[in-house]
């Protein structure tokens, strides 16, 4: 256990060096998740709170996932959204699980204003929740289901917003 959490401590601070998440210019003057941020439960946490190590196999169903959400809109199923010839497919990145992972820590079901990094100037971010009696299911359901909660707000998009310049600013591929 002790050699876990100090390989956790070694990630995140790996990673926090990597990046200035003070830095006026990563959230646009906004104040960012990390900045700050001890890597510590908030006070009012439960005691026993925990986080889930999402291991290789997560990280595959929860990718996966995505993407097959991603193909249906891509692929010009949906009724309210044209094909999409560039829409990027999505991939793990350990960076903004870390930053995830910090929004958790506070305990509170709410979006954090910026959890931009270097490499994603306009991550976005899925918040779920679900609630268990008994047995904890399966993380792999768990993930997925959450990724099925997202995809059924698709009826909030359509084809005009997208078209509308979301998000400003971005000049990706």
């Amino acid at each position: 256990m002790k050699l876990a959490l100090l390989s956790i401590l070694i990630v995140s601070l790996a990673l926090a060096q990597a990046t200035d998440y003070c830095s006026s210019d990563i959230c646009n003057g906004g104040s960012h998740i990390a900045c700050g941020h001890s890597n510590w439960w908030d006070s009012s946490c439960p005691g026993d709170a925990e986080l889930i190590d999402i291991n290789d196999d997560y990280k595959w169903v929860f990718v996966h996932s995505h993407n097959d959400k991603r193909n249906y809109i891509a692929g010009g199923y949906d009724s309210n959204h044209n094909a999409a010839c560039r829409m990027a497919t999505m991939e793990w990145d350990d960076e903004l699980a870390y930053l995830a992972s910090l929004n958790v820590r506070q305990c509170n079901m709410v979006h954090d204003s910026c959890h931009n990094t270097d490499a994603f100037k306009y991550s976005g971010q899925n918040l779920a929740w679900q609630a268990y009696s008994g047995d904890l299911p399966d993380m792999g359901y768990i993930l997925d289901n959450s990724v099925q909660m997202w995809f059924d707000e698709v009826h909030n998009s359509n084809a005009g917003i997208i078209a509308g310049g979301y998000p400003s600013g971005y000049n990706g591929p």
